[in-house]
C-alpha cells in the first residue's frame, strides 16, 4: 500500500477532488511454486477504507 494523491481523471472516478488523499494497493498473488499467477493494482478514497486480509496456506 502505498499513499498518494489523486490526479484529475482519479478523483473524478471515486467522486472526491483532485489532489485527495487516497490509498495505492497493489497486490501479487502466487501459486505453491512461488509463480505469479494474479496482479492487481487499485485505488481507494481515503475517507471511506476498509482493509480486511486473510490468508490461507493447506
Amino acid at each position: 500500500m502505498q499513499a498518494v494523491n489523486l490526479t484529475k481523471e482519479e478523483a473524478n472516478l471515486l467522486h472526491v477532488k483532485e489532489n485527495t488523499a487516497s490509498l495505492k494497493i497493489n497486490r501479487k498473488a502466487i501459486n505453491d511454486k512461488n509463480i505469479p499467477i494474479e496482479f492487481t493494482q487499485a485505488l481507494a478514497r481515503g475517507d471511506k477504507f476498509v482493509y480486511r486480509s486473510k490468508q490461507y496456506n493447506e
